[in-house]
């Protein structure tokens, strides 16, 4: 247990000596001598003392044919050290955008490995620290798009941290391997509430003109049931004939407006229960097409509709509470 905590720290330590020594990496990084380190692997260390057990016995017997072995093998592996460091030197590293998560969502990093040389680049290993490695190969001249995933547990960023990038080609005596410091981060929203009550009923959903918002005069289609809608607006008479739930849309001059506000929540909710009610009451706003407000303590977004107000508000929501509420 102990042995495991010390190595685990001279790993630490060693990432962070790298990292001030690397330099900046942001993208295009071609990795260099500078990033790439090589050890031998168990195998790497097993087969050195092969060697020496060889040079040993040849050197007390006399056979000659046992110091051709031995400098053969020994050839080998200093060949195998130069092309494991080969097949990592030069390659090219980008990234792209980062699409935003609900937490307890996987958030997903896209990763361009593209190899500038003739020689195809194989076995290439990809992984973060507690996560499963990832495996990739590179043609001739060719690029690798992957998708590195890491699971997101709370809303806010989440910084993935150090990347190691490694091959351990073609024997597996060595493993070269580069600390790739990347400026990658995914805004996780909060998870929305699985059953959240309908949008609150309040005297600000009223029009201008102080009708029903949303048109209610005119009946303009049916659509498919979601969780959230209105019960008034449910078409009852066609569930009672075949069973499938469907609510009715209008159209008109007057428009719904709805105020979303963390204050007027009960106050038996959490901080973290509330946001997750105004996630849920974001996208049925969204998803009903109605003109809605976010309200938060000492932040407020006014009343507006479509997929540009739905994302500010999440991220208002994701990053309440935040020092980087206000960026």
């Amino acid at each position: 247990m102990a042995v495991t905590g010390l190595r685990a720290r001279l790993r630490t330590q060693f990432a962070h000596w790298a990292a001030r020594r690397q330099g900046s990496t942001r993208p295009p990084l071609v990795l260099n001598h500078r990033q790439i380190y090589i050890l031998p692997t168990g195998a790497g260390i097993g087969f050195g003392v092969l060697l020496l057990v060889i040079w040993v016995g040849s050197l007390n017997y006399s056979l000659n044919l046992g110091y051709l072995l031995g400098f053969w093998l020994a050839g080998t592996a200093l060949l195998s050290m130069l092309q494991c460091f080969r097949n990592q030197s030069g390659l090219q590293i980008g990234y792209g955008a980062v699409q935003p998560v609900f937490a307890g969502q996987l958030a997903q990093f896209p990763l361009q490995l593209r190899n500038p040389d003739r020689q195809a680049r194989a076995g290439i290993e990809l992984e973060w620290p507690d996560m499963p490695r990832q495996i990739a190969d590179i043609g001739p001249a060719g690029t690798t798009d992957v998708c590195l995933t890491q699971p997101a547990h709370r809303r806010g960023w989440l910084r993935p941290g150090r990347l190691t990038l490694a091959n351990r080609q073609p024997l597996g005596l060595f493993r070269a391997w580069s600390y790739i410091h990347l400026d990658w981060a995914c805004l996780v929203y909060p998870q929305p509430e699985a059953a959240a009550p309908s949008l609150p009923e309040a005297p600000d959903q009223l029009s201008d003109s102080g009708q029903q918002a949303a048109g209610q005069d005119d009946f303009f289609a049916l659509r498919e049931h979601r969780p959230g809608d209105s019960p008034r607006h449910v078409a009852w008479r066609q569930a009672a004939r075949d069973d499938i739930l469907r609510t009715k849309q209008y159209a008109g001059g007057s428009r719904r407006r709805v105020w979303l506000d963390y204050a007027a929540l009960p106050s038996s909710l959490q901080r973290e229960a509330r946001l997750a009610r105004l996630t849920a009451w974001v996208l049925a706003a969204a998803a009903d097409d109605v003109d809605w407000g976010l309200r938060l303590p000492g932040q407020e977004l006014p009343l507006q509709r479509g997929d540009a107000h739905r994302d500010a508000c999440l991220r208002l929501l994701a990053l309440f509470g935040s020092d980087e509420a206000a960026a």
